[in-house]
């Protein structure tokens, strides 16, 4: 919402704004930006530390 009242307002002042550099420029064209709210991270060499197992069952920080 807020990069399209720049554009509004850019374009209100007479600002030369083309519609085809807004299309390159949006967020949705990164693929690095998380809209779903989720993170993920390789957590498997340290899942002993953080997940509660059974007494008896170790995995190996190698695997």
């Amino acid at each position: 919402m807020k990069m399209q009242a720049v554009v509004d307002r850019w374009r209100n002042e007479r600002h030369p704004i083309e519609d085809a550099w807004i299309r390159r420029m949006g967020p949705v064209h990164f693929g690095n930006v998380n809209f779903r709210g989720l993170i993920a991270f390789g957590v498997e060499r340290y899942s002993d530390a953080l997940l509660q197992k059974p007494a008896g069952i170790r995995r190996s920080a190698t695997n």
